[in-house]
């Protein structure tokens, strides 16, 4: 693959720029502040669009690539592939909704949806992130982060399916956040429904008295119940004998004593009105002493005294009792009613709740194990093309004139071995880091493409190399451009000269 031709009609600081890179190595000067680094993003803006997620000026292209004296920013780029010849024009807006994608068969002059809606994936197989990881080298992008994933999202095996890395990340994150769903330090679905099970089960075991306290309270109810009714029949029989009590001895003495008293003085009113004066007195006489003997009299005993009356006031203070006795165990029968059928719904609950921690455990157990196997897929993956490069950075060093062992593990991430072990290329100064970067960006490159050969954009990546670094790093691009297209920017004219002089 070749970029033909690069048209910027207006993008940052260019506009109206023509450039046709050779198909070797072509070198551009600009200074800093010139559009160096514009140039860079206008061939990644045509290839992968704009990127405008973040709000920061600097990572956001969209503001920072739309000229301030226009709404617009755009230009084509002319790519040549398979021996075909592809336009791509876009035009780039203040809103993403206003950009505008077309491209041509520059053959016919024709429109064609050959390379979809992204270009640059459909040209190289990589997305916006890979072109930045591989093909676009700048001091800032140096760093081969996630080299290992863009290689074996592009490794295929005789018609086999493209091993995705990109879903693989998908899924990853997907497995992770759906475990730390079910369980995670300080919380999850799991230790919530434990949590929440062992309240329930320390309720439930407060409850389970009143399954063998009913019955007794019950059996006390009938027992009351029954006591109730025999007092009150009691009761009844009582007053029925109440009402044939005779009246007592000394009640019939007193009434005789009063109706004597008053017949002597009628006596006496009959003789003092027809004269028999002896006979009035006596008789007045007599009826005053039976007044007398009526008022000395002793009384006998009253009915309210009588054992009947106190049996009656027993009886009933008996059945208040009783009554009382019976609304407790009526109010004890009620709550313990309430209580069984609030234990059956504890009950029904804590068996859900078991349920549930056990789908709970099960769904992390097959997240832990398809993370395992998702893994190894990785790994069986990687291993296809883990030693190819390998080799390569072992390559690319000598190349560069690195002396010591250095070592690629699995993930891709760079060891040196020094004093004995091995240590982490982190540990180094900028320079030596830039460089062991820069054998791995290549040999990452050899292995992701290795069906086509793109171009490789170079944004003066060498500022901290020292002088021999540079000139091995000057001849080994210059031996690169033989076989592929390589566009290097520089704000030095001397650096320039020095890669043309090599060339």
């Amino acid at each position: 693959m070749y970029i033909r031709e690069i048209y910027i009609e207006a993008f940052g600081i260019l506009k109206s720029q023509l450039l046709r890179p050779d198909t070797g190595l072509s070198c551009y000067v600009l200074g800093n502040g010139r559009g160096k680094t514009t140039l860079t993003y206008f061939i990644k803006a045509m290839l992968f669009g704009l990127d405008d997620t973040r709000r920061s000026l600097p990572d956001n292209e969209r503001m920072r690539f739309i000229p301030w004296d226009r709404y617009r920013a755009g230009g084509h780029l002319t790519v040549e592939c398979s021996g075909r010849l592809f336009r791509i024009e876009r035009g780039f807006g203040r809103r993403a909704g206003d950009d505008t994608l077309t491209v041509y068969d520059v053959k016919t002059e024709r429109r064609t949806d050959e390379l979809g809606t992204v270009p640059g994936t459909a040209l190289l197989g990589i997305d916006k992130d890979g072109f930045e990881k591989t093909l676009f080298i700048s001091e800032r992008l140096l760093r081969n982060d996630g080299a290992n994933d863009l290689v074996s999202g592009r490794l295929s095996d005789g018609g086999e399916a493209v091993y995705a890395i990109d879903e693989y990340k998908r899924a990853c994150s997907l497995l992770e956040n759906a475990r730390k769903e079910i369980k995670r330090r300080g919380g999850g679905e799991l230790t919530r429904c434990k949590e929440e099970l062992s309240s329930l089960e320390a309720s439930a075991s407060a409850l389970r008295h009143c399954d063998s306290e009913y019955p007794e309270v019950l059996s006390r109810l009938h027992d009351t119940e029954k006591r109730i009714d025999d007092v009150l029949k009691q009761g009844g029989d009582k007053q029925s004998r109440d009402t044939n009590v005779p009246r007592a001895r000394g009640s019939r003495v007193r009434l005789a004593l009063v109706l004597f008293a008053v017949l002597s003085f009628i006596l006496a009113i009959v003789g003092y009105a027809m004269s028999y004066v002896t006979h009035a007195h006596t008789a007045l006489g007599i009826g005053i002493i039976l007044l007398l003997l009526w008022a000395i009299a002793r009384p006998r005993r009253r009915i309210a005294d009588t054992p009947y009356t106190k049996d009656a006031d027993g009886m009933a203070r008996r059945a208040i009792e009783l009554e009382r006795e019976r609304s407790c165990l009526t109010f004890k029968r009620d709550e313990l009613l309430a209580a069984s059928d609030e234990l059956s719904l504890l009950l029904d609950e804590i068996a859900r709740l078991k349920a549930r921690i056990l789908s709970l455990e099960e769904e992390y157990r097959a997240i832990e194990l398809t993370e395992e196997l998702l893994g190894q897929a990785k790994d069986t993956a990687a291993s296809k093309y883990l030693d190819g490069t390998r080799r390569a950075f072992d390559d690319y060093l000598k190349l560069l004139g690195v002396k010591g062992t250095l070592k690629l593990d699995s993930d891709f991430n760079i060891l040196c071995q020094d004093t004995g072990g091995m240590r982490a290329y982190e540990a180094y100064s900028k320079g030596r880091r830039e460089l062991y970067s820069f054998a791995l960006r290549l040999a990452v490159i050899d292995s992701l493409f290795y069906d086509i050969t793109p171009p490789i954009i170079i944004d003066d990546a060498f500022a901290a190399y020292d002088d021999e670094s540079l000139a091995l790093a000057a001849r080994l691009i210059l031996k690169l451009s033989e076989g592929r297209q390589i566009i290097y920017l520089t704000p030095s004219h001397a650096r320039a000269r020095d890669f043309m002089k090599r060339n």
